[in-house]
């Protein structure tokens, strides 16, 4: 088994296990995230954005901003 192939698998192992299935602005079925829980406390406020990991061979071409809704 080639390496690239090995990879691919490990990363589909990854976010079967890992992910949670998102809806994503503009893409229409289902994607898999993996959440980066890491809020920060500022004054008395939460900032709650939330970074995420996304394949792109789910998402072609994300961008800054899109609404993404985690099922």
């Amino acid at each position: 088994m080639a390496f690239v192939d090995s990879l691919e698998r490990q990363q589909e192992a990854v976010f079967a296990r890992l992910g949670e299935d998102a809806d994503w602005e503009g893409i229409t079925d289902p994607v898999r995230v993996i959440l980066r829980h890491s809020e920060e406390v500022i004054g008395l406020a939460v900032d709650d954005s939330v970074p995420n990991r996304v394949r792109r061979s789910e998402v072609a071409s994300p961008a800054e901003g899109q609404e993404v809704t985690v099922s």
